[in-house]
């Protein structure tokens, strides 16, 4: 969420509700009510790791800068009917990551942060 109280704008992190400490008992990873398009490839196989959390992370940044979540889809209520959403998102993610040219647009835009970007929604962690 955003503060917007002041003169300064202030992020602030809010919805801990999924949150625990890594080394706690179950590693599981549960999705119900998450947006899959921030959730990494491996959770959708029941497996986690910091590095999943590096994925939304930067699936986060990737909405900020570019509008719209990594590999979007517009998904169909028929598509939903007959096949499972996480088979769609991962069927797309199979394709490489799009990446709009928004060097022109951004004042102070830093490839480097694209490449970050890149690298950490790998589907492979």
């Amino acid at each position: 969420m955003l503060d917007m109280s002041e003169d300064i704008i202030r992020p602030i992190l809010i919805n801990f509700g999924y949150a625990r400490f890594f080394h706690a008992s179950s590693r599981s990873y549960k999705k119900d009510g998450l947006n899959l398009f921030y959730v990494a490839s491996e959770c959708f196989t029941n497996n986690y790791s910091p590095r999943s959390d590096l994925y939304s992370l930067c699936s986060v940044m990737y909405t900020m800068l570019y509008g719209m979540p990594p590999w979007f889809i517009t998904i169909t209520d028929y598509q939903a009917e007959h096949k499972s959403v996480e088979d769609l998102i991962i069927a797309e993610r199979r394709k490489p990551l799009p990446v709009p040219d928004i060097a022109m647009d951004v004042q102070g835009h830093d490839e480097r942060i694209q490449d970050i970007l890149i690298k950490a929604l790998q589907n492979n962690p």
